[in-house]
């Protein structure tokens, strides 16, 4: 995923992976930045799209949205949709509250 964050617009990198006793096939897409406000503070993000297919008769097919935060990398948001197969345990987040170190 740091490929696509680190990269322009558009930048992509794919993988194939085995986890869980299954084939995957995971494409990261860089798309784009973002102005949002969460915990009421302001971040400019990287909205990194990852789509993720089940390969070799697994019919598993979902969309992640990561929104890190430019300068420093940090997740401050995360969609999950889950388009076809058996369900994962991701669940959608978002800060709520940041605290500052000795704060």
């Amino acid at each position: 995923m740091m490929k696509s964050f680190e990269g322009p617009l558009g930048t992509t990198n794919e993988y194939t992976d085995i986890q869980q006793g299954g084939f995957w096939k995971e494409v990261f897409k860089n798309d784009g930045e973002e102005q949002i406000t969460l915990a009421g503070m302001s971040f400019t993000t990287v909205r990194i799209v990852k789509r993720r297919e089940g390969l070799m008769g697994n019919s598993y097919k979902a969309e992640t949205t990561y929104w890190l935060d430019r300068r420093t990398g940090m997740l401050v948001k995360l969609d999950h949709q889950h388009i076809n197969g058996r369900q994962a345990g991701v669940q959608p987040f978002q800060l709520v509250r940041l605290l500052e170190p000795g704060a």
